[in-house]
């Protein structure tokens, strides 16, 4: 199939199409969100290592100080975490990451006197250690609301009149995004997969300025590099917007202590350490994530991990710490990119059914089996190659994208195919049939010139003697005469006659209409089943090049397939026993350069001839019917020729040739006129 300009740009855009169409519908079928999560996991896990950094440190408050502190007011808790915050700082932590409790919001003046009293401790430790201390507010995804909101802990900040300049919110407090759907998610677009480590947030104070934060775990490692005199290094051009998680295998590896091994545990309005512990060794130079670790709850806050692991939210935060720390985070290409990508991959793909399948002659199945094959492989070599430099990139949704587009477009190039592939046929045939009604007339032409050639070579010639004899002979018989003319109206009759018949079945042989050869073996297999023929059958035909469509050649063809039925019919009643001994008849049909060749030979051994002297191998017969119709035929092919050839005690061979040159220059002027 010729691939055609139009043709080409009609099949990207219909590829293109399908893919825009399939990348809406896809997003929406939660399966295929799920095997692509799944994917993402499988190959998240390949890549994943088993020790965590050293410079994490997690302090896990539990059920146990749960129900403790509850029966004490919020003050006392407060004092309590401040406090134990503060020995943590003063055994040479370098950051401590405060997950506060849900419940301690601002609470208005007017409904609450001592609230300045109450956040007391915890204001005055962020006073001391304000490059020190993270602050988390657990926030909604950043992906599911155009214009989040923060609850901003103004009360836990220094009092604006004992600074100089105002205290800026972000520079001690962080977000941390979750969302129910984290302890089972299902897309990639979940908070336990893809975090952002920064965000624009309204906040939830009186003032409701828009401001922009840090994630907590990025705040911490900023303050932790400035600890570690680091200050050149640029948080915000080392990392992008959003990453993906990279998790640690087990989670229990991260260096860990609970409240009970820092604190006494009779201890109740501050943290008194316990003399038995060296707290220092643990938490110097180290970050310290503190947080509840036990329970569902909204303390808690359970994330699942790639590993099927239900961790608490400061886990998690520990998990996302870890890998800015190592640099092994994942990119996340923007949704731009994803599209273009989508795009390309389906443009590719319309490309290749273009160029490399003939759909003409297509098995659809194979070939589109192959090229989705190919682009599989293609696809997920690029995939691990991008995963070893921790860059992701889908794969169930874009090759299911792209598989759907190829088969839709691949059907969509059939139909039409098929639909201009009917009309070429539709075409020919009609061609076909013009053909041979032309051919069909040649014949008619032929016949009557043949029936008035046999009329003028015997009943006129009879005629034209008997009126000689009546002009020099006077006393001629009568009866002679009457005798001689009913004999020559008896002959015009029986030509007539003849001529009527063969006009009424004058058509182009269907058993023709494959080709000359298979028209041969057909009549051949007719000759043997009716019993006709009972001599072994050498089989030699070959194909031979035949225009489709022109006339010249089907008139050629009809007098060709005569030509051979006189030939296996004098096989038949003079070879065939019992009228001869032959034992096999072999048809021959090929071309040689520019000639044609039919033969039909046997091995009958008891032809009785007179040889001729100069050629004993010819012999000169007398011209019956069947004699004069081959040379006929012989004649009006073109170049066209024939003997028939005996060789005694071995057989006849009948042989007829002719040019293909002349059918094939008639075979492009019909052309060009179509």
């Amino acid at each position: 199939m010729r691939v055609t300009k139009k043709r080409t740009i009609a099949s990207l855009l219909l590829g293109t199409s399908f893919c825009l169409i399939y990348s809406v519908l896809f997003r929406e079928i939660p399966y295929f969100e799920k095997l692509e999560l799944n994917t993402y996991d499988t190959l998240l896990r390949s890549k994943s290592i088993d020790k965590p950094p050293e410079e994490i440190l997690l302090v896990r408050l539990n059920q146990k100080y749960r129900d403790s502190r509850i029966v004490f007011p919020s003050f006392s808790e407060r004092v309590f975490y401040a406090s134990l915050v503060k020995q943590l700082l003063d055994h040479d932590a370098a950051v401590v990451v405060l997950n506060l409790r849900h419940h301690w919001r601002d609470i208005p003046d007017n409904d609450w006197q001592d609230a300045d009293l109450v956040n007391a401790p915890l204001q005055d430790l962020v006073t001391e250690y304000s490059e020190q201390i993270v602050l988390v507010t657990p926030t909604d995804s950043l992906s599911d609301i155009p214009q989040p909101e923060l609850q901003v802990y103004r009360h836990f900040l220094p009092l604006e009149d004992d600074l100089s300049e105002p205290f800026a919110p972000n520079y001690v407090q962080g977000f941390s995004e979750y969302e129910p759907k984290a302890n089972r998610p299902v897309t990639l677009t979940n908070i336990a997969r893809h975090i952002n480590l920064s965000g624009n947030f309204v906040g939830l104070d009186h003032l409701k300025l828009k401001q922009s934060f840090y994630s907590a775990p990025l705040l911490a490692l900023k303050k932790f590099e400035q600890q570690q005199n680091n200050y050149y290094l640029d948080i915000e051009a080392l990392f992008p917007e959003n990453i993906g998680v990279n998790y640690w295998k087990s989670n229990s590896n991260f260096n860990a202590l609970n409240i009970e091994q820092i604190c006494v545990q009779d201890a109740v309005a501050k943290c008194q350490l316990d003399s038995e512990v060296n707290l220092r060794s643990h938490v110097a130079n180290k970050i310290v994530l503190l947080g509840f670790s036990e329970g569902r709850n909204l303390d808690t806050l359970p994330v699942m991990t790639a590993f099927d692991q239900e961790i608490p939210l400061v886990e998690y935060q520990a998990n996302i710490l870890a890998s800015l720390l190592t640099g092994r985070y994942y990119r996340v290409l923007p949704v731009w990119s994803l599209w273009l990508m989508r795009l390309v991959g389906a443009i590719i793909v319309s490309g290749i059914l273009i160029f490399n399948i003939d759909l003409s002659r297509l098995d659809l199945t194979k070939n589109l089996f192959l090229i989705l094959l190919g682009l599989i492989g293609v696809y997920f070599g690029l995939t691990f190659i991008l995963w070893q430099s921790y860059y992701t990139l889908p794969v169930i949704i874009p090759l299911s994208i792209w598989s759907a587009s190829a088969i839709s477009t691949s059907i969509c190039i059939y139909l039409e195919s098929q639909r201009k592939l009917i009309g070429n046929q539709r075409q020919k045939i009609k061609q076909l049939q013009r053909a041979e009604e032309k051919a069909v007339i040649l014949q008619a032409r032929k016949l009557l010139q043949r029936v008035a050639s046999d009329i003028h070579d015997t009943a006129l010639q009879d005629l034209k003697v008997l009126m000689d004899k009546l002009e020099l002979e006077s006393n001629l018989d009568s009866e002679f005469v009457i005798d001689h003319l009913e004999l020559i109206g008896s002959q015009i009759r029986e030509q007539l006659h003849s001529m009527r018949q063969m006009s009424q079945k004058l058509e182009v042989s269907s058993i023709l209409r494959s080709s000359l050869g298979s028209g041969i073996r057909a009549n051949l297999k007719q000759l043997v089943d009716s019993a006709q023929l009972t001599l072994k059958i050498i089989d030699n035909l070959h194909p031979i090049n035949e225009p489709i469509a022109n006339s010249a050649w089907i008139d050629a063809r009809e007098d060709i397939y005569r030509f051979f039925r006189e030939a296996i019919n004098n096989v038949v009643f003079h070879a065939q026993p019992p009228h001869g001994n032959a034992t096999q008849v072999k048809v021959s049909l090929w071309c040689k350069q520019d000639r044609c060749y039919l033969i039909v030979s046997d091995n009958n051994s008891q032809t009785s001839v007179n040889l001729s002297v100069e050629n004993p191998l010819k012999q000169t017969i007398s011209k019956g019917y069947g004699t004069k119709i081959m040379e006929t035929i012989a004649c009006e092919l073109p170049e066209g020729a024939w003997e028939r050839t005996i060789i005694p005690q071995k057989g006849t061979k009948v042989q007829l040739s002719w040019s293909v040159m002349e059918f094939e220059s008639k075979k492009q002027d019909s052309y060009l006129k179509t």
